[in-house]
């Protein structure tokens, strides 16, 4: 169910919003770094305790909570969220919330996105063609392989001792699974696929260049003046939907309510932690479930 939280939705947020949503974080974190601090004081007969990571993790929780409250139960547009950076006493909390509808969803996906992502990419082991069908193999319901493609027989004549789910990919990693796809590809493929985009359409404010090249025909030219429409502030909901009009089925310009928020705590002694989760409307009284969430020891907020 889409819920207006394109990037251009309320793009004119007045400053008193983002002052509240930052005094939120503030807040929320305070508390939960004074609350780690009291627990995490040795005292004789104690293990220590790692008081850093714990610092680390109580600012990186709250950040994604806040994060979650502010664009689903505030439904508050991306652009008051993206970017925050707040000091606080023990440190700072750095924000990047992006459009899950960046990434093309691995089982939501046209055969052709996914082939010309895979040579977009750069990803060299199997023919763009030969991925794709592999993806369709692993994930329709039948057991016929098509061509390119793998069902159970030409798993097994690979020696693999599985055969293709046939059913949806429940994470990126059971591409691994595929024969012939390598660490290599994956590591290449991993930032421009989900699965947590279903309906398949492309966000291009949230899409990497080898996400908008992957379309049927577009060109970087192309690929970049769409880009630029997107990021413009002053651009309206018809300039979006004029800028993606030749390649209309394959984008959206109303943008998604599942999220990627990436956000980094750098503590004042140099120690930095990393969490990526992704975020999707809950019901009722729940704002929001996480559907996703790996920890990092490096900062992935870019500078």
């Amino acid at each position: 169910m889409r819920r207006g939280f394109g990037r251009h939705s309320g793009r004119r947020a007045t400053g008193g919003y983002i002052t509240v949503v930052v005094l939120t974080f503030a807040g929320l974190m305070a508390a939960l770094v004074a609350a780690t601090l009291n627990v995490a004081r040795p005292s004789v007969g104690q293990a220590l305790v790692n008081i850093d990571e714990m610092q680390a993790d109580a600012l990186l929780d709250a950040g994604v909570a806040a994060a979650g409250y502010a664009l689903y139960g505030n439904n508050r547009p991306i652009d008051t969220v993206d970017g925050l950076e707040l000091p606080l006493e023990t440190g700072a909390v750095r924000l990047k919330v992006v459009s899950e509808a960046g990434r093309i969803d691995l089982n939501g996906a046209a055969p052709v996105l996914l082939s010309g992502l895979y040579q977009a990419a750069g990803s060299g082991t199997l023919k763009p063609e030969e991925f794709a069908a592999l993806v369709l193999d692993w994930r329709d319901r039948n057991s016929n392989a098509r061509a390119q493609g793998a069902e159970a027989p030409e798993y097994s004549g690979q020696g693999l001792a599985y055969g293709p789910r046939n059913g949806p990919f429940l994470s990126l990693e059971d591409m691994l699974l595929m024969p012939g796809m390598t660490d290599e590809d994956f590591d290449l493929l991993m930032p421009y696929l989900t699965v947590f985009n279903p309906i398949g359409e492309i966000d291009p404010a949230s899409a990497g260049m080898p996400v908008m090249l992957a379309v049927p025909d577009m060109t970087e030219k192309e690929a970049s003046d769409i880009k630029d429409v997107f990021d413009n502030p002053e651009s309206s909901r018809r300039d979006l939907n004029q800028a993606i009009r030749p390649f209309g089925r394959y984008f959206t310009s109303t943008g998604t309510d599942v999220f990627r928020v990436i956000v980094e705590a750098r503590l004042n002694n140099g120690y930095v932690k990393s969490v990526e989760a992704v975020l999707m409307a809950g019901f009722r009284r729940i704002p929001y479930y996480v559907l996703y969430w790996r920890v990092f020891d490096q900062p992935e907020v870019a500078s």
